[in-house]
């Protein structure tokens, strides 16, 4: 009898857990555990847009929704800076829209002097940027706040809490992991 009675308890937690979880939330708020975790992160850049040799004539970043609820961007931004050791993050894009859980969020940025290449598809956003075919540093941040510091030291999280992703590449000087991409 004792034991019927855990199993029906279970099976009504099991139950309630099951219909609150489809029931639709207000706008899920975004809570950033660990920078690079999500739950939204840089999951390509390419600078390369209209250069020889490029794939299409166009700069991007795309970012990807790797959480299980929907992310509103309203108020985040991608923040660019050339690879040097001395150079900040002094390019600051607000991003606006909604990512569905595992969906993905195009931002196309200039075309290079090549506009023969391909174009890329239809992006989410686009933003007035010029990126580096070789070597660059971008950011994902959950704010507006300018990254003054050109690299990426120990205590980076502390200082810029709101920042979700960073990605190095080529020669930067800042990057998550052992290098730059």
């Amino acid at each position: 009898m004792k034991r019927l009675k855990t199993n029906r308890m279970a099976a009504w937690l099991l139950a309630f857990v099951f219909l609150f979880t489809l029931i639709p939330m207000q706008k899920a708020q975004a809570v950033v555990t660990k920078m690079g975790t999500g739950p939204v992160v840089i999951y390509e850049a390419y600078g390369g847009g209209g250069n020889p040799e490029g794939i299409y004539k166009s700069d991007f970043i795309v970012l990807k929704n790797i959480s299980g609820a929907e992310v509103d961007l309203t108020g985040w931004s991608i923040q660019y800076a050339a690879a040097k050791a001395t150079s900040i993050f002094n390019n600051i894009f607000e991003l606006t829209g909604m990512i569905k859980p595992g969906a993905y969020y195009l931002i196309g940025a200039k075309d290079g002097s090549d506009t023969t290449l391909p174009a890329i598809p239809i992006s989410d956003t686009t933003i007035n940027l010029n990126m580096s075919g070789t070597s660059f540093k971008v950011a994902l941040s959950m704010d507006k706040t300018p990254i003054s510091i050109p690299d990426m030291p120990e205590n980076f999280s502390a200082t810029y809490p709101n920042v979700v992703d960073y990605l190095g590449v080529g020669i930067a000087t800042g990057f998550l992991g052992t290098g730059a991409a």
